[in-house]
């Protein structure tokens, strides 16, 4: 019993050590953001031709910028698709190749998000984004709430976009 004890002590003082030093990594990698940036996502979706995605208005919406090469992004991208029926969000494909491996991609892994083909990152840099994923979180005026470096749970996603509602 003692062990046992011991044991989830140890487990415990571990999670509480990586829950803080996630924040910590989070705030150290967090991108500045320029406050015009939302203009270069005034781009073609990905599958919808001659479909310019443009930011709503008077509603909260997410960025989320992924890669198809990024093993994290892969487990992240799954968050935003059940979401994505209640909130607008926008997938930004970061240097994950063509519209049509981005879509092989996003059906394989059966993920449903509108997405932007960011081929040579060009989107990316202009939002000064260089750690994948990254979500934005903005809220119904278009003013930047939250911003998550790596992964986010659908229930941390759900309840930033409650706090802003």
């Amino acid at each position: 019993m003692n062990t046992f004890k011991k044991w989830s002590k140890e487990i415990l003082l571990s999670l509480i050590f990586l829950f803080f030093a996630s924040i910590i990594i989070n705030i150290i990698k967090q991108p500045d953001i320029p406050n015009n940036s939302l203009q270069f996502l005034e781009t073609n979706i990905v599958g919808k031709q001659d479909t310019i995605y443009k930011a709503p208005k008077d509603k909260a919406f997410v960025v989320v910028f992924w890669g198809s090469w990024c093993p994290i992004c892969k487990q992240d991208l799954g968050n935003f698709s059940k979401v994505a029926n209640k909130y607008d969000v926008i997938g930004v494909g970061v240097n994950s190749g063509s519209d049509s491996d981005i879509t092989k991609f996003l059906k394989v892994n059966d993920i449903v998000l509108q997405t932007i083909n960011d081929d040579n990152g060009e989107i990316a840099q202009k939002f000064n984004v260089s750690t994948y994923p990254t979500t934005l979180i903005y809220d119904k005026d278009g003013n930047l709430k939250f911003t998550e470096v790596g992964y986010i749970t659908t229930a941390g996603l759900k309840a930033r976009l409650k706090l802003i509602e």
